[in-house]
């Protein structure tokens, strides 16, 4: 792997995790154009990500944070006292 396919890789693994700068989003589509390998590896890279959302197991939060998010929904919902 040259240098560049090893950025590349680097910005293939943010792009996966939708977790790219908009300068950053804009050099991956670039670069994703112009790279098979670069393409192969960010459908390589989106397969793995939905292989392990379906591997873990699956979690509730605590009640508290339901209860939170109710209070704050009632807080929000209350005419302000001006």
């Amino acid at each position: 792997m040259t240098r560049g396919h090893r950025h590349g890789g680097d910005l293939a693994a943010g792009a996966a995790l939708a977790d790219l700068t908009p300068r950053e989003l804009t050099r991956w589509a670039r670069r994703r154009a112009a790279c098979p390998a670069c393409r192969a590896l960010e459908a390589e890279l989106d397969g793995v990500l939905a292989e392990l959302a379906l591997a873990a197991s699956p979690r509730l939060p605590p009640p508290s944070v339901l209860d939170g998010i109710r209070a704050e929904i009632r807080a929000q919902a209350e005419p302000s006292r001006s």
